[in-house]
């Protein structure tokens, strides 16, 4: 039979896997990640017990309390390490392993091409489309490959599924529409999308669908394939991880690097607000599905105002409808629901933990990976720019 602790030791205690506010999630999830957590051999658990009248012997110090703070940094930085890391490997596939690719293809008689003062590949229709698929497919997915067996997080715990709340579904994807609109206003479409358009030879007022059967495979493939992998690597293991330093942290940090990862100035705003909704999203909701539904209906509303441009003289008009259309039809469903869910803001849960926010920042900018993330993401933007 499990003791019930008095309100005296309750006060002298400190157990950070047990006072984590787990509020909104499924029961599988809160046992599988208490377990996860609570696994002493774990070097990504933050799992820290002490009482705080306790002390324990140095040989160097002699008899000293331990605190919390020091064994939070050394479990945050080894997060951090591991995300940084893997992201690291992301940007090589995609700015070195690619380009070593075509030009291997190149050389052996394919019709794929590209330059080493740009990014742009060119070739044929299909043969640029499977390197594209395969590349994007290697990127997200070797990454996760490396966090799954680093972490080792059970996947009930890393990539929850079970909807907790179907008004919090919609209410984040009414919230994301409305995020999308606002982020477009300067742009008005998405540049990845409209570079698509542009190579697939159909950026033209003739512009049809059904005879493009190689942008049709791609886009369907952008919009659903990429937006899942996508959460599953920003907002899966590595997400579940960085909750333990604090909701609040977990959904910006993520957010902060999925839109430097986009190595695109024009789209980092919309990349940041959206993968924050999306991050809100699995706390609210209590499953990773609703982030990916968020992702596919930013993607969707972005291709939607590209073939509106493609397809109407007056697009300029025409654009500018759609987008008030949206934003007032999401404004609307996101306030009825609003009015009748659970109001409980998730960001408040374990929004403070042992490290002040300035120490968790700090140590960003002090982890070797995730500050090489930062520079290589903001030099290749610059590049971009410049040339």
């Amino acid at each position: 039979m499990e003791k019930i602790k008095t309100k005296k030791e309750e006060e002298i205690l400190i157990d950070v896997t047990e006072t984590f506010d787990y509020s909104g999630q499924s029961p599988e999830y809160i046992s599988t990640y208490k377990k996860w957590r609570k696994n002493p051999d774990n070097p990504f658990a933050y799992n820290y017990i002490r009482n705080k009248n306790e002390i324990t012997f140095s040989e160097s110090e002699g008899f000293v309390k331990t605190i919390p703070e020091e064994k939070e940094r050394e479990v945050l930085s080894r997060v951090l390490y591991i995300f940084g890391t893997v992201l690291i490997l992301s940007l090589f596939i995609q700015f070195v392993f690619s380009k070593i690719l075509v030009a291997f293809l190149d050389l052996i008689g394919i019709n794929i091409h590209n330059s080493f003062l740009n990014y742009s590949v060119y070739g044929g229709q299909k043969e640029v489309m499977a390197v594209m698929v395969a590349v994007t497919l290697l990127k997200f997915c070797l990454p996760m490959f490396i966090i799954k067996k680093t972490l080792k997080m059970p996947v009930k715990a890393s990539l929850p599924c079970k909807l907790q709340s179907s008004k919090n579904l919609f209410f984040c994807i009414a919230l994301s529409l409305i995020v999308s609109v606002l982020t477009s206003i300067s742009r008005a479409y998405s540049d990845t999308t409209k570079e698509y358009f542009s190579f697939f030879n159909c950026y033209s007022k003739e512009f049809s669908l059904m005879n493009q059967a190689e942008l049709v495979i791609y886009m369907f493939f952008d919009i659903v394939a990429v937006s899942i992998m996508s959460e599953f690597l920003f907002h899966g293991a590595v997400f579940q991880a960085l909750r333990q330093f604090g909701d609040l942290y977990a959904v910006l940090v993520c957010a902060v690097f999925s839109a430097l990862m986009s190595n695109d100035i024009a789209s980092m705003p919309s990349v940041f607000a959206v993968s924050a909704v999306a991050g809100i999203s699995v706390l609210r909701s209590g499953t990773v599905f609703t982030a990916v539904a968020v992702q596919i209906t930013n993607k969707i509303y972005l291709f939607a105002l590209t073939i509106i441009e493609l397809s109407f003289s007056d697009m300029n008009l025409k654009r500018g409808y759609f987008m008030i259309a949206c934003f007032l039809i999401s404004i609307v469903i996101a306030f009825i629901i609003w009015k009748t869910m659970n109001r409980e803001y998730s960001l408040k849960k374990n929004l403070s933990t042992f490290l002040t926010a300035k120490q968790k920042i700090e140590l960003i900018f002090s982890t070797l990976p995730t500050f090489t993330v930062i520079f290589i993401c903001i030099t290749t933007t610059i590049t971009d720019i410049l040339i």
